[in-house]
Parts: structure tokens; sequence; C-alpha cells
């Protein structure tokens, strides 16, 4: 390991750690997002996000997390159209992925469309608090990046724009939609909402 990947690796440990203490100290709804999303932060050794960027991410959770609420209180109780709005989604949300996407905002859209049915569906006022709690969680998630990259500066690169493109983006979104589709569907015929964080995992792994 080098010196810059162990300062990466150092921060990563900071940040969680101050997430964990965090979210678990104070245990607002949906706090253990915000240790998924410190991860996400801090997974790679991305520069600090300056002030702007942080709006930007703020601004798209606002963003994502409207439209999945919309559309959560308006076509959840049409089960054919609202099955085939999730299933566009999921595979505009793989495209995307494979296209070379920010793979934070591919992590918003995952969670909006997979969350905010699962949790909210049947009770609107859930939906709403899934939403504010996942915007407290990113929050609380960037803090703890800030943090972090103050207490341990440096070991960052820039990433190079394109670098994973994945030539059969079309093939690969197919593929993800196929492994993520059916879980999703069987979670939400059954509510069960119990299978949120499974079905996150599940879903990023795909």
């Amino acid at each position: 390991m080098t010196h810059a990947e162990g300062r990466c690796a150092l921060r990563y440990a900071a940040g969680m750690a101050l997430s964990i203490v965090i979210a678990y100290g104070l245990s607002w709804p949906m706090s253990w997002l915000a240790t998924i999303l410190t991860a996400a932060f801090l997974g790679n050794r991305a520069p600090r996000p300056n002030f702007k960027a942080t709006l930007a991410i703020l601004l798209a959770i606002v963003i994502i997390f409207g439209v999945g609420l919309f559309v959560t209180l308006h076509f959840y109780h049409y089960p054919l159209v609202f099955a085939l709005l999730v299933s566009l989604a999921l595979y505009l949300n793989f495209y995307m992925a494979a296209r070379g996407g920010s793979k934070f905002i591919v992590l918003l859209c995952t969670m909006a469309i997979l969350l905010i049915p699962l949790v909210g569906g049947t009770e609107p006022r859930l939906a709403l608090m899934v939403a504010s709690g996942f915007l407290t969680s990113a929050c609380v998630a960037l803090f703890c990046t800030q943090v972090a990259h103050t207490l341990v500066p440096g070991g960052t690169v820039i990433a190079e724009k394109g670098k994973d493109i994945d030539p059969h983006a079309v093939r690969s979104a197919w593929l993800s939609t196929a492994v993520i589709l059916p879980v999703a569907l069987t979670c939400l015929a059954f509510n069960m909402t119990g299978a949120v964080l499974p079905l996150i995992m599940i879903s990023s792994l795909s």
C-alpha cells in the first residue's frame, strides 16, 4: 500500500466511524443510510467536494426523491402501470451506470426507485418520512466527508471522464434489470418493508 492509499484508507475509516457515532447516537428515521452514503462519498480517492458540488448533490436528492414521491403517490394503486414505470426506471438507471454516469447519482436513483414505493407506497406519510430521512442522512454524510477530508487531507485522484464506460451498455443494463426486477417486484407485491437494506445491496452489486 502506497502512502497516498494509506491516507485514503485512514480518511475512510475516520469518516465511517464518525457517521456511525452520529447515526446511531441521534437515530433519526432512516439514520442507517448516513453510513451507506458516507461510504459512497469516501469509498474512492475522489477529491474533497467543494461548496458547489455539495449544493448540486443536495439539489439532486430533492429532485430525484421529489419525482419518486410524485410517481408513488399518483401511480402506486395502479399495479400494472406502476410495475412498468419501476421496470423502465431501473433499466434507465442501470443504463446510465453502464454509460459511465455519476456513481452517486446512480445510487440516489436506485434508492429512490426502491425505497419510496416499498416503504411509503401504502402510506403517503411514510413516503415523506423516507424522503426527509434520506435528506438528513445525506447532510450528515456530507458533513462526515468534509470532517474526514479535513482530518486526513491528500491522497486523492481526479477520475478520468469516460474511463468506466461499458461498450455493451444496453446488454449490461438489461442484465442488471433482469437480476433486480423480480426481487423488487416481489418485495413491492408483498409489501416486504423489512427487505429494504438487502434490496439496496443486491441492486448495488448488480
